[in-house]
């Protein structure tokens, strides 16, 4: 399941040089008056448990819910747990310690981009610990979107089980 959050930078831009574009419509909104401003979502997918050393599918996304402005300098970053490694990152992707950053740029109203990547769960880790991945993006206009941690909870690795075989005949 995924999970996303949303900071909007808004402001209001009125203009049109006809007052009424349709006299007889007794529409309440003309296509003159509009709130101007982008919406960005940050967004994130992927296991929400891990065994220690085990490697997972993630997906990051930034949407700009706008409904008419481009959004521009956008920066979409996931922050990693102690340990956690990742793996498989696109050639645009920049990993340092902990972070994982995409250059977006720039994002249409309505535009969404997604990023996959793996991760690592980290090998020293125990059973039933808690680990927090956490999703942000950024514009030039200072927008910052924020997901809340989003919790991977480590698992125990799966039990070996011993199979006997009976062999029927001679013996």
């Amino acid at each position: 399941t995924a999970s996303e959050c949303s900071s909007s930078w808004r402001a209001v831009a009125i203009g049109s040089p006809v007052f009424d574009v349709g006299p007889g419509n007794d529409d309440a909104v003309e296509s003159g008056a509009w709130i101007a401003g982008v919406d960005l979502v940050a967004g994130l997918a992927g296991p929400r448990a891990l065994v220690p050393g085990a490697t997972g599918r993630y997906e990051a996304s930034v949407l700009n819910g706008a409904r008419r402005d481009r959004a521009t300098g956008i920066i979409m970053a996931v922050d990693l747990p102690p340990g956690m490694v990742a793996v498989g990152v696109p050639p645009d992707a920049v990993v340092t310690q902990g972070r994982v950053t995409w250059p977006v740029g720039a994002l249409g109203a309505g535009a969404r981009k997604r990023f996959v990547f793996d991760l690592v769960a980290p090998a020293s880790s125990t059973p039933g610990q808690h680990l927090a991945l956490r999703a942000s993006v950024s514009g030039d206009r200072r927008i910052l979107a924020t997901l809340a941690p989003r919790s991977l909870v480590v698992a125990a690795r799966a039990a070996a089980r011993a199979i006997a075989t009976r062999y029927a005949g001679a013996s």
